[in-house]
């Protein structure tokens, strides 16, 4: 998703007026504050405490960037009726943001910290900006003192990313031979990789689908007729993306096994276990897809990765909500 640099309103006031320029400079504070808030609680829950506690630190950090700009005595401009528009913080990380980030379940350390490095690169942006529009030798002064104080949270974060990154690259590394991920080296050798395993899920599906409707749960067999129909889309999109990309597809082959454990059923068969065992197919498959987005050796293999890490995401949560009902 690409962001348009921010020239609305909020700029061309800020530029003219000092007190535009505090009301601004306060609402992107708090803003960013509350944002590192979030990420601060999404990495606890995640079980990355100390990410955690750095959030919470620059959390600490722009609250003290807003009493020093409030120390400096100027009355911030009072927002008119536009205020939700016109003072909402560019700085600010939105859902989309979020979700682009991979959401809840994928949002590691790395995707993280890229978030909050995006959001100070744009808030520098925009103090630069409006230095060099700024007519008034006050209103550029104050705008230049927190451009450099963006650039000093966005010089930290981007340390910090990089040394997350050497990190998750490492744990890829070590988990990969449990995943087979050292073996794929090539988009070609990921796509054929992808498609036995979707193929399999979908083989797997329809056998418990048929399990299902012999035991006379024609609802349970609907739920994962719906997940067949799915990985059979994904696998189309899988095949068309090897035509494009004019890559050679081997004929059909088994998926190696990605997780462990007894695949039998329970006796009567009943829909629990079944999801159950759905819901591992779906959870080893993103482990994997995680894992070859991480090791991937081109820009292409990591994008691949990632849209069919999401895609299974999406797979994993629709299964689960029903193991939740």
């Amino acid at each position: 998703m690409t962001h348009a640099e921010p020239v609305g309103p909020e700029i061309r006031k800020a530029s003219h007026s000092a007190e535009h320029l505090i009301a601004l400079a306060v609402s992107m504070e708090r803003e960013a504050a509350a944002r590192y808030d979030d990420l601060a609680n999404d990495m606890w829950r995640a079980g990355y405490h100390e990410m955690a506690d750095l959030f919470t630190e620059l959390s600490a950090d722009e609250r003290r960037h807003e009493a020093h700009i409030l120390a400096w005595g100027i009355s911030p401009a009072t927002p008119g009726r536009r205020a939700g528009k016109n003072w909402c913080s560019p700085e600010a990380f939105t859902d989309e943001d979020r979700d682009e980030a991979g959401g809840d379940y994928l949002m590691t350390p790395h995707r993280a910290l890229s978030l909050a490095v995006r959001n100070e690169e744009r808030a520098f942006a925009l103090f630069s900006t409006i230095a060099a529009m700024a007519k008034s030798a006050a209103v550029r002064t104050h705008a230049e003192t927190l451009a450099t104080e963006e650039l000093g949270h966005l010089v930290r974060l981007r340390v910090e990313r990089r040394r997350a990154w050497r990190a998750q690259a490492a744990g890829a590394a070590r988990g990969a031979p449990g995943h087979g991920v050292l073996k794929v080296r090539t988009l070609a050798a990921l796509i054929t990789r992808a498609l036995a395993i979707e193929r399999e899920a979908v083989g797997r599906c329809a056998e418990f689908a048929a399990a299902l409707d012999a035991a006379g749960d024609a609802d349970g067999a609907a739920l994962l007729r719906v997940e067949m129909d799915d990985i059979g889309r994904q696998i189309v999109d899988l095949e068309q993306h090897a035509a494009d990309a004019d890559i050679s597809l081997p004929e059909h082959e088994q998926a190696p096994a990605l997780g462990a454990g007894e695949d039998r059923l329970a006796d009567p068969v009943s829909r629990r276990p079944i999801l159950e065992l759905v819901l591992r197919d779906a959870d080893d498959a993103l482990t994997f897809y995680l894992a070859a987005a991480e090791m991937g050796a081109s820009e292409g293999m990591v994008q691949t990765a990632h849209g069919l890490a999401e895609r299974t995401l999406h797979r994993l949560r629709r299964i689960k909500s029903q193991l939740d009902d």
